[in-house]
């Protein structure tokens, strides 16, 4: 209790810039199922309207990215000790933590770190999608399960590609599913035993950096542990505006592939495959997120922006598709050349 209190204490006075610094170091010691309550916690907060008005303290994240542009001024890092006004209800008589000034030198270091895909080997980098069946005797997310599984490698090969074993019945098929999956009654009756896709992929990627979309869900479709594996998820990265939220909301690998391609990887009508949208998703890291300079602005950090990038899904519910030989939307069913490839 002592050290929680130092912490809140602590957290009373620092610097807004630190304490998300602390909080970012923090989520990343918490497991799967930790990390899903403080999101419904964080949630029911504001929900509740219990969040505190409070003004951002110290120096913003623009004025931090600011300090890189002094080029003649290099100045020596130095410690600040800082003194915690009175807290009600909190009283600590140990003296405030020592905290370091970022600057311009570190800050271009961080920049440079930022590219962490330079550690390893493009080898190293796999992608997998997985297409899933909803069983009818499980409830919540557990009934969520994978049917085809595909992992590809970073010259885009099929390196393994397998059915997942589901007695016709045992999960829904209702037109609106098979739609989007593709996946029929009796399609999956000669796939492999579920135990036996886990170890394989299990297996596979034991040695990896798994490349995803959304891949906390394709991993416990498989029964395996998403924070056991290094893994990447493009939607950490990728992510627009939310106008009903305070937080930002992650895209769809849809629109993450046609952000950089002019291309719609998941055409309106056809069912959802898991090798193309495998491919599909190592392309967009490969010939997207690692070509960088996009996302950089003049002083070389990150600083992405992906308000106006067109939502796929929403448009095709007003009837519109893209059509390549317009470079425009138009009503779906063009008729192009292009359209019909």
């Amino acid at each position: 209790m002592e050290f929680l209190n130092k912490t809140l204490n602590w957290a009373t006075y620092a610097d807004s810039y630190d304490k998300i610094g602390f909080v970012k170091a923090f989520l990343n010691c918490l497991g799967e199922e930790e990390l899903h309550h403080i999101k419904n916690v964080t949630q029911r907060t504001k929900a509740k309207g219990l969040v505190k008005q409070r003004r951002w303290i110290g120096p913003t994240t623009d004025e931090i990215k600011n300090r890189s542009r002094n080029k003649t001024r290099k100045p020596t890092p130095v410690q600040i000790v800082q003194t915690p006004p009175p807290s009600p209800g909190i009283v600590s008589s140990v003296p405030a933590p020592v905290l370091p000034v970022i600057t311009p030198e570190e800050i271009q270091e961080g920049t440079e770190r930022i590219r962490w895909w330079k550690e390893y080997k493009p080898s190293d980098f796999v992608a997998m999608d997985v297409e899933k069946v909803h069983l009818i005797h499980l409830t919540s997310v557990e009934r969520v399960k994978a049917a085809k599984v595909t992992v590809v490698n970073d010259k885009y090969d099929v390196i393994m590609k397998k059915k997942v074993k589901h007695a016709p019945g045992t999960f829904l098929t209702n037109p609106k599913i098979v739609q989007v999956s593709g996946i029929n009654k009796y399609d999956l009756i000669n796939g492999s035993e579920m135990e036996e896709v886990t170890k394989e992929v299990d297996r596979l990627i034991a040695s990896k950096y798994m490349i995803t979309v959304a891949g906390e869900n394709d991993f416990r479709s498989l029964n395996l542990r998403y924070n056991e594996f290094r893994v990447f998820d493009l939607q950490s990265f990728y992510r627009r505006p939310n106008p009903y939220e305070i937080d930002s909301s992650p895209m769809s690998l849809r629109d993450m592939y046609f952000y950089h391609f002019k291309e719609d990887c998941q055409p309106p009508g056809k069912p959802h495959d898991d090798e193309t949208d495998a491919r599909a998703t190592m392309r967009v890291f490969r010939e997207g997120y690692i070509k960088t300079a996009k996302f950089c602005n003049s002083n070389g950090i990150f600083d992405p922006d992906f308000s106006s990038v067109p939502n796929l899904r929403k448009n095709e519910q007003k009837g519109l598709q893209y059509c390549k030989f317009a470079s425009s939307f138009v009503p779906i069913g063009c008729e192009c050349v292009l359209c019909k490839q």
